[in-house]
């Protein structure tokens, strides 16, 4: 179980990354672009367009909420999640 906790931890993380790189580049993007992700091969994408990637796609505004002050950034909860549903945190 320590690994999975690690890995999900791992997964929590780039999933974070990729939200803040979007949120920074928010202007250079023309539609929402969908966020990627396969935990199996530890791969989390920004995908524009219609290109289809390896994994499970979603919108990334799906992971983003705004602060009090009205910025966006990173929903960890929802990140954590989703990452969740990658892992089977049960103990035999």
């Amino acid at each position: 179980m320590r690994t999975q906790l690690h890995n999900w931890r791992l997964l929590v993380d780039h999933i974070i990354d990729k939200v803040w790189e979007y949120i920074d580049e928010l202007e250079y993007w023309d539609a929402e672009p969908k966020l990627w992700v396969d935990a199996e091969s530890d791969s989390v994408i920004l995908g524009d367009g219609d290109k289809v990637y390896p994994g499970e796609g979603r919108p990334v505004s799906e992971f983003i909420t705004k602060d009090e002050t009205g910025k966006m950034e990173p929903n960890i909860d929802q990140i954590e999640d989703f990452a969740a549903g990658w892992f089977d945190f049960r103990q035999a």
